[in-house]
């Protein structure tokens, strides 16, 4: 006869399967609700595309009958509004990486990675800012102690009050930075 008691370990394992088949049906709705939403604006970009299609067009033709009056020739002013299509076209390939892909991949980013784009980022951030800290204050204690015990590279050969002239300017440029340093955490902290 099977005991209905489970041991720890097999509850341990169930619950952990219960917890995997959890992540995968939250994995699934994000996806869902992230595609939804590119979907959308990849249709609304569609539409409106066609739209903007019929106005150029229209447009076009209103530009080359008007150049008509200037050439004298309908068939050269459609060949002359033709041709600045064409380098339209090739001035929006030369720059397509500008106009069209970064924008894209940002967007897609955006929709993403939208949340631990903005957490991971204002961490690194912080803890870029927090080691430049740590490396100031180790640089002024270091410079500290090659100072009051005399062996200042800088000052070799020169005199006490030299050695302390310099200590002095060196902790208030460490302390102006630190402090530029902290209103930048503070900023960030209130973003």
């Amino acid at each position: 006869m099977k005991s209905k008691v489970k041991s720890p370990v097999q509850q341990t394992i169930d619950d952990g399967k219960r917890w995997w088949r959890l992540v995968q049906r939250y994995a699934k709705l994000e996806a869902a609700d992230k595609l939804s939403s590119i979907v959308g604006a990849l249709v609304l970009g569609a539409i409106l595309l066609v739209f903007v299609l019929i106005a150029i067009g229209c447009l076009s033709i209103f530009a080359a009958h008007r150049l008509t009056v200037l050439t004298g020739d309908l068939a050269l002013s459609y060949a002359l509004v033709g041709v600045g299509w064409l380098l339209l076209c090739v001035l929006v390939l030369l720059v397509r990486k500008a106009l069209i892909v970064r924008p894209l991949q940002k967007k897609f980013q955006h929709s993403f990675f939208k949340d631990e784009r903005m957490k991971h980022g204002l961490e690194v951030e912080k803890l870029k800012t927090q080691y430049q800290l740590q490396l100031l204050q180790e640089r002024m204690k270091d410079k500290a102690r090659m100072t009051m015990s005399g062996s200042s590279d800088d000052d070799k050969n020169g005199s006490k009050i030299g050695r302390y002239v310099s200590y002095g300017i060196t902790a208030y440029k460490t302390y102006r930075t630190l402090s530029k340093l902290r209103k930048m955490l503070k900023k960030k902290k209130n973003r």
